[in-house]
C-alpha cells in the first residue's frame, strides 16, 4: 500500500544534455587540446581564451542543472512536510504510550526488588531463628547428658537420657519446620514481564561547561581546524602558527 500518492510519475521525466551544447563542448576540447606549449604572449592569450570558453560552458550546464533540479528539490521538501505533517500525531501517541509501558514496567521491577528483599530479610530471619533453636536444643542435651552422667542410678540416667533424645527429636522437628517455610517462600511465583514489550535506557545530556567536560574526558570532544580563518590568515601574509605548515600555490583563472 502506498501512503503517499503522486498526480503524475516522476520516473518517467526524461532528462538529457543538448546537441548544441554537445558540438561546442568537443570544439572547446579540440581547441584546447592544440595547446601544448606556451612560449609567447599570442600563446598565452589563446589559452586564457580557450579556458574561458571552457569556464563558459562549465558555468552554462552548471545554471541549467540548478534550474532544473530546484523544481524535485522542492518537491522533494514538500514530500518531507507531508509525510511529516502525517505522521505527526502517530509518533505523538507512540511517543506517549511507550512512556507508559515505560513508567509500568519500571513500577513492576520495583515491586519484584522491595518483594525480593523482604523476602531476602524473611529467609535471614528464619535461618537466625533456626541457629537459636539448634543453640538452644544443644545446650539443653548437653544439659541433660551432664545431668544424666552424673545420675546415681541407673533408672535416672536412663530418664535423663530419653529426655535428651526427645529434646533432640523436637529440634529436629522445628528445624524442618523452618526448613518448609523457607522452601515456600521461595517458591513464590515471579511476575512475567509483558509480551511484545522491550524496554531499554536512552541516554541524554546536556552541555553545561565544554571546557571543563574536556578537561575532565578529552576523548568526549572533538578538536576541528577552523579552514576559513586559517586561509584568511595565510593570505594576510601569515604563516607561523604552531601545529601547522603553510604555504600558497598560484592558480591561473578567467571570467566568463
Amino acid at each position: 500500500m502506498n501512503e503517499l500518492t503522486t498526480t503524475t510519475k516522476i520516473g518517467e521525466i526524461s532528462i538529457e544534455v543538448s546537441s548544441d551544447f554537445l558540438t561546442q563542448k568537443q570544439l572547446a576540447l579540440e581547441e584546447a587540446a592544440n595547446i601544448t606549449e606556451i612560449s609567447t604572449q599570442e600563446a598565452q592569450e589563446e589559452a586564457a581564451y580557450s579556458m574561458a570558453v571552457i569556464k563558459k560552458l562549465m558555468n552554462g550546464i552548471e545554471a541549467s542543472r540548478t534550474e532544473i533540479k530546484k523544481p524535485v528539490l522542492d518537491l522533494g521538501k514538500r514530500i518531507d512536510a507531508l509525510a511529516k505533517i502525517a505522521v505527526d500525531e502517530l509518533r505523538s501517541e507512540s511517543g506517549r504510550l511507550a512512556r507508559l509501558v515505560a513508567t509500568f514496567e519500571d513500577e513492576k521491577r520495583k515491586k519484584a526488588a522491595e518483594e525480593a528483599a523482604k523476602l531476602r530479610a524473611e529467609i535471614e530471619r528464619i535461618e537466625a531463628e533456626k541457629r537459636k533453636v539448634a543453640e538452644e536444643q544443644e545446650r539443653k542435651q548437653r544439659e541433660a547428658q551432664e545431668a544424666a552422667s552424673k545420675a546415681k542410678s541407673e533408672a535416672e540416667r536412663r530418664r535423663l537420657e530419653e529426655v535428651a533424645e526427645k529434646l533432640k527429636i523436637e529440634g529436629e522437628k522445628k528445624k524442618l519446620d523452618a526448613a518448609q517455610q523457607q522452601l515456600a517462600l521461595s517458591a513464590k511465583p515471579i511476575e512475567k514481564k509483558t509480551k511484545g514489550v522491550t524496554l531499554r535506557t536512552v541516554p541524554h545530556f546536556e552541555i553545561l561547561n565544554i571546557n571543563e567536560l574536556h578537561k575532565a574526558k578529552p576523548l568526549y570532544c572533538r578538536i576541528e581546524p577552523n579552514a576559513e580563518l586559517i586561509n584568511t590568515a595565510i593570505l594576510r601574509g601569515e604563516m607561523d602558527f604552531p601545529g601547522l605548515r603553510c604555504w600558497t600555490t598560484k592558480e591561473a583563472g578567467v571570467r566568463a
